[in-house]
């Protein structure tokens, strides 16, 4: 999410999974703009990043979605670890934060995996998988840089905040599987659940 134009976020694993980058008509931002362009735009607001730049979501509308893959779609059982640098510009309110996910409620299938959070200290891993859904009495700080890593494996789901092992809870086993897509600052692709994003 450095790419400071366009409305696609590359991936620069290999793995060709390239983010479409939703700026919705609501909200403070209502266009993606560049880096070097008018201020109130997602690639302007969000023009000093942890590495290089960064993409500003504002927590109303905006969000990427990597759509689904075989790189994505992760079979029952596996291990996945999540991680981000994460800049929060405000809290949740009433609501929950995500960082990322891959689930639709509105299909009913199961949360493949995620992590998000509240207002309330829970910082969750989660998966509809045997790992289950795991909280970590946590609260990224607002308006700083915080590395967060969520790991869902055979052993207890863990937890990581700037490197350093957080917590562990739960018995292990995986996650879930389905085909919704991947996302970025947003959780069900549809339902009521969408936990937009506010911050970098």
């Amino acid at each position: 999410l450095d790419d400071c134009q366009g409305a696609s976020a590359y991936d620069s694993s290999g793995n060709s999974n390239t983010g479409t980058i939703t700026i919705g008509a609501s909200g403070t931002q209502t266009s993606v703009g560049t880096c070097t362009g008018s201020a109130n735009t997602a690639w302007k607001d969000g023009v000093t990043g942890k590495r290089n730049y960064s993409l500003n979501f504002d927590g109303t509308d905006d969000y990427m979605d990597a759509a689904s893959s075989n790189s994505l779609n992760l079979t029952a059982g596996s291990s996945v670890s999540m991680c981000a640098w994460i800049y929060p510009k405000a809290s949740p309110g009433a609501g929950w934060f995500s960082v990322m996910a891959k689930r639709d409620d509105g299909l009913g299938t199961p949360y493949a995996y995620g992590i998000n959070y509240d207002n309330n200290g829970n910082f969750q891993v989660y998966t509809s998988g045997t790992s289950g859904v795991r909280s970590f009495n946590y609260t990224p700080t607002l308006n700083t840089w915080t590395h967060v890593c969520g790991v869902i494996s055979s052993s207890p789901t863990a937890f990581y905040n700037n490197g350093v092992l957080f917590g562990t809870a739960g018995s292990g086993g995986g996650v879930a599987s389905n085909a919704a897509t991947f996302k970025i600052a947003k959780s069900s692709t549809t339902g009521v659940n969408t936990e937009y994003f506010n911050g970098q």
